[in-house]
């Protein structure tokens, strides 16, 4: 497998590059828009722990000086943080102290959702605080935005501090409502933090099936989450969770450098999994398609492919 460098992407872009070159010339031609994300949870771990090193970290554990690397030469618009972005509590000394230190270039750019451990200081501040008036990360911690032909969602998984999570509750009018007004956009991706379907040591989070199931109506294409410390890609499964090719892929995307979780048994569901390597996942969003690449934080990528929408 080629590196990143050699994607779809990179490809495009010194097309782009080169067309800008020869602007003018009768046979410059516009070529397809694409717009490069990165996504990835469960980041950074407390400045108080034993592998911290400074924010250096050790070989298996603190990696997020690393993952935070694989943005800077790349021209990404949008970085999507997957959740339990802080460890271990999500305070706000915290958040100043080791994820900002290697991911502060890239906080304009920033589109995060809450994960578990950021509740564990009430009510999520830390993370709301530091991203107040950075971002678009506000309670109750769902909103959307556009990226060129497609419709991006974030939502909130942390039920419990929502009072509760289903079709009826005001999360899902509320996406209900967003994606019915969306209409003309031709390809739609969610991100939240727990994982419907899983494979390792956490199981699946089936509280979250009601979003699931409005954005298989929706014929959304693609859901990113984090919570498990690896990286897996599902099959397209549909709202029954069976594999259908119309479904929707789901990608975890939870090596952010925390440390690995590598137990569990893989589900048959499963078309890839990495428990041993930190990284990055990028998405190059097309027109009408998506290009996938996880790249380890020594540049190497180990799964690619592409997602036609729906």
């Amino acid at each position: 497998m080629e590196p990143f460098v050699t994607s779809r992407a990179a490809i495009m872009l010194f097309t782009a590059t080169l067309g800008a070159a020869i602007l003018g010339s009768p046979w410059a031609k516009a070529e397809p828009e694409e717009h490069l994300i990165a996504a990835v949870g469960d980041i950074a771990c407390a400045p108080t722990s034993s592998y911290y090193n400074d924010g250096f970290g050790t070989r298996f554990h603190c990696r997020h000086k690393y993952v935070a690397a694989l943005m800077a030469n790349e021209p990404v618009e949008r970085f999507l943080a997957l959740g339990d972005i802080q460890y271990e509590n999500g305070a706000l000394s915290a958040f100043n102290t080791s994820y900002h230190k290697w991911f502060a270039p890239y906080t304009g750019i920033t589109r995060p959702v809450p994960g578990n451990h950021e509740y564990r200081t009430p009510g999520a501040s830390g993370y709301y605080n530091y991203y107040s008036a950075k971002t678009y990360a506000a309670p109750p911690g769902y909103y959307s935005f556009d990226i060129g032909n497609w419709h991006l969602v974030a939502l909130n998984s942390n039920c419990a501090a929502l009072g509760g999570c289903g079709s009826q509750t005001a999360q899902a009018v509320w996406l209900k409502n967003n994606l019915a007004n969306t209409s003309n956009k031709l390809c739609t991706l969610a991100f939240w933090h727990h994982p419907r379907f899983n494979s390792g040591e956490h199981s699946g989070a089936a509280n979250m099936t009601w979003a699931w199931n409005i954005l298989d109506a929706r014929n959304a294409e693609v859901i990113l989450n984090g919570h498990e410390h690896s990286y897996q890609r599902f099959r397209p499964l549909n709202r029954y969770g069976n594999v259908n090719a119309d479904g929707i892929v789901q990608f975890v995307s939870g090596a952010g450098g925390k440390n690995h979780y590598s137990g569990g048994a893989t589900s048959q569901k499963s078309a890839f999994r990495n428990t041993t390597d930190f990284g990055m996942l990028l998405l190059s969003l097309g027109d009408s398609y998506l290009d996938y690449e996880w790249v380890t934080e020594f540049g190497v990528t180990k799964d690619s492919g592409t997602i036609e929408c729906n």
